[in-house]
């Protein structure tokens, strides 16, 4: 049965970022990360809503806090945060700090999610990074639990798609930077990583764009944005093997995530803002998509425990 795309939500984004699908509530949340805004969509009304962190300069997660209504784990800047939102109003209230990552004000996070059993793990970049620039390699991969931040990685150039294999024994990073996909052994218990290795390398696969955010699924392959590409690839890999290329309206495919009933839907954002600059932009650049009848199903998202 062949893919469906559907557009969701025309509200565009700079760059949309960190989808996490609710399983209790069946919405979709998600960031603009240069809006500053989180936002949420809910299936079962087709409403699109957003917030905007006002006095703030970034944001790339929104992830529920367990068992706390309204609650919510964000970001801004490097600074881990939490607010409480009812997902209807166009502002927050009960900003509170956690943790700042990288003090530097030319730092901001990016990717960011919570393991099946409770870590987030999250990355970050320099505002200012340049892609031909080994100097601007700044990046950190970061676990967070118990209040506590370990730094995973370094010299990372553009921190992006993070994912785990269904035991959680194996975890899968992107480099949007170097366009490969890395596996690593991942340890759930300390959250050490370890036995790098590539998995996908978007320039040998001649695959378009650069890779983005990233997802799991049953079968144990990825789905990977592509950023300026238009598409989002399925990957196995254990074989680095390109199984299918799903093509989309925009240019700038951001990141994906499963939901639905019965997580068989893929949900898509992307951005309006293009880099490395381009004159090919897209009226869709920046809207939200759903892709239906992938014939894979994800996992359910972790919500974050304090």
């Amino acid at each position: 049965m062949a893919d469906q795309v559907k557009t969701i939500s025309k509200k565009k984004t700079g760059t949309g970022e960190g989808p996490h699908w609710d399983e209790k509530t069946q919405c979709l949340y998600f960031t603009n990360i240069p809006g500053c805004t989180i936002n949420k969509y809910d299936s079962k009304t087709g409403l699109h809503t957003q917030a905007k962190l006002s006095e703030y300069t970034s944001t790339s997660i929104i992830i529920p806090i367990k068992n706390e209504p309204n609650k919510f784990l964000v970001t801004s800047g490097c600074t881990l945060a939490t607010i409480t939102w009812d997902g209807v109003s166009e502002s927050v209230s009960d900003f509170k700090t956690l943790l700042t990552l990288d003090n530097d004000p030319n730092m901001m996070t990016n990717d960011g999610k919570v393991s099946p059993s409770g870590v987030l793990v999250i990355g970050t970049l320099a505002r200012d990074l340049d892609i031909n620039d080994l100097e601007k390699r700044k990046g950190h991969l970061y676990s967070f639990k118990n209040m506590k931040a370990e730094r995973l990685r370094g010299e990372i150039l553009i921190t992006n798609g993070i994912a785990w294999s269904s035991d959680e024994e194996t975890l899968y990073f992107v480099d949007s930077g170097t366009c490969k996909v890395y596996s690593y052994q991942y340890d759930k218990e300390t959250t050490e990583i370890s036995n790098e290795k590539t998995v996908f390398d978007f320039k040998e696969n001649n695959v378009e764009g650069f890779p983005d955010g990233m997802a799991s699924d049953r079968d144990g392959n990825l789905w990977v944005a592509c950023y300026g590409g238009s598409q989002v690839i399925n990957i196995d890999p254990r074989e680095g093997k390109l199984l299918r290329a799903i093509a989309l309206p925009s240019r700038n495919i951001t990141s994906v995530a499963f939901g639905g009933p019965n997580f068989e839907d893929l949900y898509v954002t992307s951005g309006s803002m293009s880099w490395p600059s381009s004159d090919q932009t897209r009226e869709e650049d920046g809207y939200t998509f759903v892709i239906t009848k992938t014939g894979a199903r994800g996992f359910p998202a972790t919500a974050f425990e304090l």
